[in-house]
């Protein structure tokens, strides 16, 4: 089992990676953002969608550096649902890429 630390890392670059392609993306008008929350901020400030993005990731890398429990299996599971999560968006997002080159 990988340690909650990598899992707090792994989210967070998935997180910032789902924000930089969807920004392309988005900005090169391929895709759609499927987040009602996400999308209504994309339509106040795409900028501001790409803020928000950054701020997760530093906050996950925040808690990946002083997380600590004594619910280390607890903690794993509850952190596999957003892994398994951005890893299946992170494959769409090669799908788009590669059909649209």
């Amino acid at each position: 089992m990988f340690p909650i630390k990598i899992l707090f890392w792994t989210i967070g670059i998935l997180n910032l990676a789902d924000g930089i392609l969807t920004y392309i993306g988005m900005h090169l008008q391929l895709i759609g953002e499927a987040n009602p929350l996400m999308s209504s901020i994309w339509e106040l400030s795409p900028y501001l969608f790409l803020c928000c993005k950054i701020a997760l990731s530093i906050f996950l890398f925040i808690l990946a550096a002083y997380f600590t429990t004594k619910h280390v299996k607890t903690w794993r599971l509850i952190l596999s649902i957003p892994l398994l999560l951005y890893v299946s968006i992170f494959a769409v997002h090669l799908t788009w890429i590669t059909y649209a080159l």
